[in-house]
């Protein structure tokens, strides 16, 4: 992982409109189609974003977004940049359940 610069985001992909479509809601689970891996992203920072504008007493540490992929999966990466560009603190933990 690059550390001595700061997250970019890809002009090409930043110019597509972000469409999403909520497919399924029951409660607390809430299954979302996007159209790519920065769609994806960019939802779900926004509504962390949005948890934590509602809820003040919530702080970044207190959600947990779990994927079975690891750390520098683009899925990850983009995630990774999308909280950044929110100003949403996170850390990662790599663990194996397994263990």
């Amino acid at each position: 992982m690059k550390i001595d610069q700061v997250c970019r985001i890809n002009q090409k992909r930043k110019a597509r409109e972000q469409i999403l479509e909520n497919m399924e809601t029951t409660s607390l689970v809430q299954i979302i189609h996007a159209e790519d891996i920065a769609s994806q992203a960019v939802f779900v920072a926004e509504t962390i974003k949005q948890i934590l504008n509602q809820h003040p007493a919530t702080k970044p540490g207190d959600v947990a977004v779990v994927s079975r992929q690891g750390i520098s999966y683009p899925s990850l990466v983009a995630m990774r940049m999308a909280l950044a560009k929110e100003n949403i603190d996170f850390c990662h933990s790599i663990q194996n359940s397994e263990s």
